[in-house]
């Protein structure tokens, strides 16, 4: 069962949708590129919420945490460091991870490159969810919500417990799912992926007047214990990649090779 709630952020406002298999296949990876510092513009910003009931918003979380932490990251990357969300349980926590940048992306839908992150798959098979969350305007039928969720576009890198969820970048056989609702409420439209169309290329084919109007990773947990996210080479199509830091990151240069 879905509802709709809104998370207030220090610089935005933004609602998201919270409630709504793996690919056999080696994920692919890329050369690893020199990161850069970061202007504060696209800097991440990553806070954790508690859902308040009785006041029907979030607040900051006393229970959960998040920051970029040494130890397990991608496979493919090779400096140990990952974005490591510990989201207690109970199923009101909420991590929430953004820019400046992508909270205001404004880019066409065809045009955005770069939907992508590699995951941690223990904390997501635990009953935990990691996803972006793309908030789009047709000029036909109004404002959409897409949420593009790990669990359901997820490219094994085998042997290590890590996969990849590249919505823009990864074709297949409907192996990625996109999903789509109007904020006013009506059935969730799924889109998929297909041999020679990502699944992003299938949804901006069908809506190739729509704008992409704000970009972010949401990690939340539906179960009654803590779950512990780990993300790196997240990118929210803002032609950045964060790798180590919340002030570093990698120059996407418009190219699904690169990040």
């Amino acid at each position: 069962m879905s509802r709709y709630v809104v998370a207030m952020h220090r610089t935005h406002t933004v609602a998201i949708t919270l409630g709504l298999a793996m690919a056999a296949a080696l994920a692919p990876s890329s050369p690893a590129a020199a990161d850069e510092a970061l202007a504060p513009y696209n800097r991440l910003q990553a806070d954790a919420y508690t859902y308040d009931e009785d006041a029907g918003g979030y607040a900051s979380s006393a229970c959960s945490t998040v920051g970029w932490r040494s130890g397990s990251d991608s496979p493919v990357d090779p400096n140990r460091r990952a974005l490591v969300a510990k989201v207690c349980g109970g199923g009101l926590e909420l991590v929430e991870v953004v820019s400046n940048h992508s909270a205001r992306l404004g880019r066409p839908v065809g045009s955005v490159r770069n939907l992508s992150f590699d995951f941690r798959r223990a904390a997501v098979n635990a009953g935990g969810s990691v996803y972006l969350l793309e908030i789009v305007q047709n000029s036909g039928d109004g404002q959409s919500y897409l949420r593009l969720q790990a669990s359901t576009c997820a490219d094994p890198y085998a042997g290590t417990g890590w996969a990849r969820a590249d919505f823009t970048g990864h074709r297949g056989a409907g192996d990625c799912k996109l999903y789509a609702t109007n904020p006013a409420g009506g059935p969730t439209t799924v889109y998929e992926n297909t041999p020679t169309a990502s699944v992003w290329e299938v949804y901006a084919s069908s809506h190739p007047d729509a704008v992409v109007e704000f970009s972010e990773l949401l990690m939340d947990n539906g179960t009654d214990t803590t779950v512990t996210h780990r993300v790196d080479r997240l990118s929210l199509g803002s032609n950045w990649m964060y790798t180590r830091s919340a002030t570093r990151g990698v120059f996407c240069r418009f190219l699904e090779s690169r990040c």
